[in-house]
């Protein structure tokens, strides 16, 4: 059963992590900062520029370190934040409905970093590797003083 969750957790961060790389290089390369700052201010996020680069910075760094599965928890929890925030300021007066242009989609998002959190990044990462790593010198510690 361990193996089996081991890969969910390997395909699902990996999909979740290059889905995050995808929307931060289409926010930056594609739409452009100034479309993006331009629309956290319509919406009335304060300090649009900040949050426009911190949210691309995020989905490309975090994305990345989603996909190796390096400090996962803490990454996923970030973009537990960044969603809520997205859906507080520019898609709940929308209402649900992701064609609508509303926090579905979001929402679907939070739910998977929750896992992420919850879970972590499975042994297919490099927080398995370190944790394994961790638990064999301490096997071989004890070994000693034994």
């Amino acid at each position: 059963m361990q193996v089996l969750r081991d890969i969910a957790l390997l395909f699902g961060r990996t999909g979740f992590g290059l889905l995050m790389i995808m929307h931060g290089v289409r926010r930056f390369f594609l739409e452009g900062m100034d479309a993006q700052t331009a629309y956290l201010q319509a919406v009335g996020l304060p300090q649009p520029l900040l949050f426009a680069y911190g949210a691309v910075v995020l989905e490309i760094v975090g994305g990345f370190l989603i996909v190796i599965g390096w400090l996962t928890p803490l990454v996923a929890a970030v973009f537990v934040v960044e969603f809520g925030l997205a859906i507080a300021w520019t898609t709940y007066f929308r209402g649900p409905w992701v064609a609508d242009g509303g926090w579905e989609y979001h929402a679907a998002l939070i739910a998977f970093a929750l896992v992420l959190i919850g879970a972590g990044a499975g042994r297919a990462s490099v927080d398995g590797a370190r944790v394994s790593r961790r638990r064999r010198r301490e096997e071989a510690d004890s070994d000693l003083t034994s």
